[in-house]
């Protein structure tokens, strides 16, 4: 099996299933990104990640880089450390103790001169694809799950705990097992209703929870016309929700039509698997009758098709989250809002996941037409998503979420419900006061 990028030489890799895009994966100021077994010479079997994401509200933040700090500079004088690129994100904190930890972050990151502090424009999964930092064939951690959303655009991306945090911190570098890949091929054209949310909460009840535990989901956009880059994150992020270690897409046209819209130029390697490379499992998902899906509480992989759904009455709708707060997302729910209300039982709370998407929504009237309607704007955050901020559900509140999570007790009260959707999704369903098989009525019996 080869893949067709710039390869280290000597390189060896021993799994036949291990993923293509890691074995890819380029060089970077000389410093070796690859995974796996490494050439003779290399002193451990490390990687060298490119770029480290973290945010404030993160509380340990602060102590893990603490610590890294002194290991580097009282521990272990003599080693030299080749510390990756940081990129963090601060939000307007929501509770007094909040405000301690992101001012401690603050204090911490101003004073050690940290780059790249991109202080309240957002959440750090989206800032981390709008920063040029981002590039296509590059290895990036962070210490979040969702750090795996920047494989929509051909990132090896991935998120870890403290230990492995500090390490990099400490280090420079990171270790993985090279994993096994499941490939996931995209068919036909997505009808008008559906987006990439459905796509993978589709591919969610075809593997459930931990259906890829470890593995690497490489995605290949086959569909008639492709699927657009908001798409396409939303499927990237909830590859963790299938236990994915990495969720990448192959890159194509529309990955590098992103990059020269964003930088100018395309300044990444296209890392692309060859027609022989093996795969653990692939999964062919046939668009064209894909019809809108919902998660039920209390899982993101308790997956049915809308029309299989019990009339569900809900009280909240919340649009944002890294997984589905971007521009097309705000847009579609502008469209099913204009010159109609939002119902008079629902609070719709809508959080575009950067300071940037929310400026791009107003210029272009979304805000305008979707404040018009009903729904609440607030700054760019995590919002409710985590519990974190407005939004937050109440005992008897059942909530419609465009969100990554519907675990027990995630978005507030442990006895509050909430249900996954898309964007568009949740815009009806906060008009109309209810999840119900017919929500798409109007659209005929197109989709299943």
């Amino acid at each position: 099996m080869g893949v067709q990028a710039d390869t280290p030489a000597g390189f060896k890799n021993n799994n036949a299933n291990a993923s293509p895009f890691l074995q890819g994966l380029r060089q970077i100021r000389g410093v070796m990104a690859t995974l796996g077994q490494f050439p003779t010479g290399m002193p451990t079997p490390n990687g060298y990640p490119d770029v480290f994401v973290a945010w404030t509200s993160a509380g340990t933040m602060v102590n893990l880089w603490n610590e890294a700090l002194n290991i580097i500079e009282g521990r272990r004088p003599m080693f030299t450390y080749v510390l990756p690129e940081q990129l963090l994100g601060t939000t307007p904190p929501a509770t007094a103790e909040r405000a301690d930890i992101s001012n401690q972050f603050l204090a911490f990151a101003r004073k050690q001169n940290v780059p790249n502090l991109m202080v309240d424009r957002g959440i750090c999964h989206q800032l981390l694809v709008e920063h040029k930092l981002c590039q296509a064939g590059g290895l990036i951690v962070g210490a979040d799950s969702h750090t795996v959303m920047a494989g929509g655009i051909g990132a090896c991306a991935t998120g870890m705990g403290a230990t492995d945090i500090l390490f990099t911190l400490t280090t420079g570098t990171t270790w993985m097992r090279l994993p096994e890949t499941i490939a996931v091929r995209f068919h036909g054209t997505l009808p008008p209703q559906s987006s990439g949310r459905d796509i993978v909460l589709e591919l969610l009840a075809i593997l459930g929870e931990g259906g890829a535990q470890y593995r690497s989901l490489e995605f290949h956009d086959e569909s008639t016309s492709r699927l657009c880059q908001d798409d396409r994150f939303a499927i990237a992020n909830m590859a963790v929700e299938i236990g994915a270690k990495f969720g990448v897409f192959a890159p194509d046209e529309v990955t590098v039509d992103y990059y020269v819209e964003r930088d100018g130029e395309f300044l990444g390697t296209l890392v692309r698997p060859d027609a022989d490379a093996e795969y653990e499992r692939v999964i062919d998902i046939d668009l064209t009758e894909l019809g809108p899906r919902v998660a039920k509480p209390w899982s993101p992989a308790n997956v049915v098709p809308l029309r299989e759904m019990e009339p569900t009455r809900i009280t909240t709708a919340f649009l944002g989250s890294c997984a589905s707060g971007r521009l097309s997302d705000i847009e579609s729910a502008a469209a099913e809002l204009a010159g109609r209300k939002v119902h008079p039982d629902v609070r719709f709370v809508v959080i575009p996941a950067s300071v940037n998407v929310f400026l791009e929504a107003l210029r272009a009237g979304h805000v305008e037409t979707l404040t018009e309607a009903g729904a609440i704007f607030n700054h760019s955050s995590c919002g409710g998503c985590g519990g974190i901020d407005k939004g937050v559900l109440g005992a008897d509140d059942v909530c419609v979420s465009s969100s990554n999570r519907n675990f027990r007790g995630r978005m507030g009260h442990w006895d509050s419900r909430t249900y996954l959707a898309s964007a568009r999704t949740v815009a009806r369903a906060a008009m109309r006061g209810e999840l119900t098989p017919d929500l798409y009525g109007d659209l005929g019996s197109v989709g299943r």
